[in-house]
């Protein structure tokens, strides 16, 4: 049985200052004219009482100052205007200060670097529609529209109605005469991921505003909590369902296609891990042609996707548009989400976009390239505008043109093969007002109703300071997760490399427990990526400083008993894990490039890889079966020098103890759980099959030498 889901979705964010209709309606909807004025707002520094507030710039009257006023007392000065559709630059201007609007977060930068709040006003000539709510059952959908009529007043003409699917299915479309509200059902919808379209007219024969809207059928309804994501570098996963062959070197193209992605869909590999979600390397076409890294010794060709020669072009190694299509139609057909890797920051030299304005200071930083990050340029204090290298120009995110190609190009992907979101690259390389535009655009265009796409973005950083900086870019308006980078060098120095304590640990998931609980962030779990040394190799111990002197695959099994210890705490803490493709079976690689190697055969696994393979696989199913581990509280119960142990709660009766042991001895724990915990009365089981003995609360288990164990009730899980 599909279950029913009702969502109700507003149109806009809240507090986004982008003037729109803000309903008044009720159930016994009187008409409503939508209404396009704009409220400009300014909060005083505490111990601040400002003589003025004026509001300055190309909106009308911003020349001689618009003021604002404390009508109310409560410390916030406003204004209502109501300017001509368009986009308009303002600030805030008060006692000889300036200051951007704190209700808007969409801004702008003129060429002196001076930040503008940005309005965006529409045209309330036409008349606009939003989604109320919809709900699916048995692959049957009703929704319900509000339409806000246009300033001449006039209403919907029903007759005019239309809405139909992205696969050209019809749907049943009348307006209430009681409330007004457009009505829509469809029966028998196939399982998978949907796009509505309505369009229609007013009496008067004006066109509204089209709404389009995004929707699942499925088992299950889905939740970003209960995402588990699969990182896969195309040219180094599969080709023709065998291993890619770097035949030219590790810096070069290797073979790996997005059909090869599509077979492992098909195939089962991601179910079998749980996995619902997949995050694709970057598919934009990459210039032909070898480039030097940044040794300076070695070239390079563009098989990573991260170089974009054309913005919409597609990468003819990866394969033909046909085939992404069919490797995104094949995921949603399993309910699973695919994410691209977007790539905002910059362009290939070779790109048309820099071959137009390679001049222009409005569209790239340092046109005369002298901004190499890390050489001419400094990484802390000129990371939003040096050059990743001679041949990536960074571009300038403050101006409206770049804001507007770089998210149209993103929109165009979007909708072009139907994607779930993005992975952004380099996000603290641009200023934050590229998250706020990206997301304004992406919800305003296709997801402010109903599905809303998922942003997950990288902020490569390092220690609690490092959380404060990830914390910086979420939020509604912005990201809706970024990468738990200090959770992952702790992972990497207390269980990889023996440092420190697990007491440690503790502590560090603690932190990340509260720094990201505010925002509500789904945060990326993960033990390495593309960019840092695998954890295997780290964990053997071997030299990954020389990425052209690759470690070997280790042969003793301690290395792979770490990964599996690390993998434990990152598919049993809150948020998404992430597994970059190679993890799940202990790939061996230093640093960039070699921790790119080829994806082996399942064919080609020794004993120990299999045995992380099956590790991941128990923990997928584990996590897809228990919510403690996906929403739970979190518990510390145990936190020794090799030894820890944690309680993920939800409250359902089905708790999970994580218990690990980082000594070379096994070990018998003890643990005692709450009496606030709500328990099964079956007994507890150890997912990976070690002995539990258990009176009441009283819990003892024998964890393994570098090993881990999962408890849960046994009638939680089936076995």
């Amino acid at each position: 049985m599909i279950q029913r889901s009702t969502i109700l979705m507003v149109l806009l964010l809240a507090g986004m200052l982008v003037a729109a209709c803000s309903n008044s309606e009720t159930e016994t909807a009187q008409p409503f004219v939508r209404d396009c004025s704009v409220t400009l707002s300014f909060h005083a520094p505490e111990g601040m009482v400002p003589s003025y507030v004026l509001a300055r710039g190309d909106i009308p009257g911003g020349d001689a100052g618009i003021r604002l006023k404390d009508a109310d007392g409560d410390g916030w000065y406003e204004a209502q205007v109501s300017p001509p559709p368009g986009r308009y630059r303002y600030y805030i201007y008060a006692d000889e200060q300036r200051y951007t609007d704190p209700r808007n977060v969409l801004s702008v930068l003129d060429e002196h670097n001076d930040e503008y709040s940005l309005a965006v006003v529409p045209d309330c000539s036409a008349g606009a529609m939003r989604l109320l709510e919809h709900s699916i059952t048995d692959g049957a959908m009703y929704a319900r529209v509000a339409v806000d009529r246009a300033a001449s007043g006039a209403p919907v003409d029903p007759q005019t109605l239309k809405a139909v699917t992205n696969t050209g299915v019809s749907l049943r479309a009348e307006r209430e005469s009681e409330t007004g509200y457009v009505l829509l059902g469809a029966d028998a919808l196939p399982m998978g991921k949907h796009t509505v379209t309505i369009t229609g007219k007013d009496t008067g024969g004006v066109a509204l505003e089209p709404l389009s809207f995004q929707f699942w059928v499925e088992d299950e309804p889905f939740d970003w909590r209960d995402a588990i994501i699969y990182q896969v570098m195309i040219d180094r996963f599969r080709q023709d369902g065998q291993s890619p062959v770097c035949d030219s070197g590790i810096t070069h193209y290797c073979g790996g296609d997005v059909a090869g992605v599509t077979s492992a869909i098909e195939d089962g590999y991601f179910a079998s891990m749980g996995v619902n979600v997949l995050w694709i390397s970057p598919l934009y076409d990459n210039p032909a042609g070898e480039y030097p890294g940044y040794d300076g010794e070695r070239m390079y060709e563009g098989y990573h996707g991260y170089w974009p020669e054309h913005s919409r072009g597609l990468e003819e190694h990866f394969g033909n548009e046909a085939e992404v299509q069919a490797l995104v139609d094949a995921a949603h057909r399993k309910g699973i989400r695919v994410l691209m890797d977007l790539v905002p920051n910059h362009v290939h030299t070779a790109n048309p976009l820099y071959l137009d304005h390679s001049q222009d200071p409005l569209w790239f930083n340092h046109p005369e390239q002298d901004c190499i990050c890390g050489s001419s340029c400094s990484w802390g204090d000129d990371i939003e505008e040096c050059w990743f290298n001679e041949y990536l120009a960074d571009m300038r995110w403050g101006s409206l043109p770049v804001i507007d190609q770089q998210c149209d190009d993103a929109l165009w992907w979007y909708e072009r093969f139907d994607f779930d979101g993005f992975r952004i690259d380099a996000v603290p390389m641009m200023p934050r007002l590229a998250v706020y535009h990206l997301r304004h655009r992406l919800n305003a265009a296709v997801g402010a109703a109903g599905e809303i796409p998922f942003l997950l973005g990288e902020c490569f950083t390092g220690g609690q300071l490092g959380r404060d900086t990830i914390r910086w870019y979420l939020g509604p308006q912005g990201l809706d997760s970024l990468f738990d980078f200090p959770l992952m060098w702790s992972l990497q120095s207390i269980l990889g490399k023996g440092e420190g304590s697990m007491a440690d640990l503790d502590r560090e998931m603690a932190l990340s427990e509260q720094s990201y609980d505010a925002p509500g962030a789904v945060m990326g779990l993960f033990v390495d990526n593309h960019d840092i040394p695998r954890f295997l190799s780290i964990a053997a111990g071997d030299d990954v400083s020389d990425a052209f002197n690759p470690p070997p695959q280790p042969q003793m099994a301690d290395p792979y008993r770490r990964l599996m210890m690390a993998l434990t705490v990152a598919f049993t803490l809150r948020g998404a894990p992430i597994l970059y493709y190679g993890d799940e079976v202990g790939l061996a690689g230093a640093g960039d490039p070699d921790n790119r190697r080829p994806l082996p055969r399942e064919a080609d696994l020794s004993a120990l890889q299999q045995d992380v393979l099956q590790h991941s696989q128990t923990l997928g199913s584990l996590r897809a079966q228990l919510a403690s581990l996906r929403r739970g509280g979190w518990v510390s119960l145990k936190a020794e020098a090799n030894r820890l142990a944690y309680l993920r709660d939800s409250g359902d009766g089905c708790p999970a103890v994580i218990a690990l042991n980082r000594s070379q001895q096994a070990t018998s724990l003890d643990i005692q759980l709450p009496e606030a915990i709500t328990l099964n009365a079956s007994a507890m089981f150890d997912a990976f099959g070690q002995p539990v003995q258990q009176q009441g609360r009283n819990i003892t288990v024998v964890v393994p030498p570098l090993g881990s164990a999962v408890l849960y009730p046994v009638s939680c899980v089936s076995q």
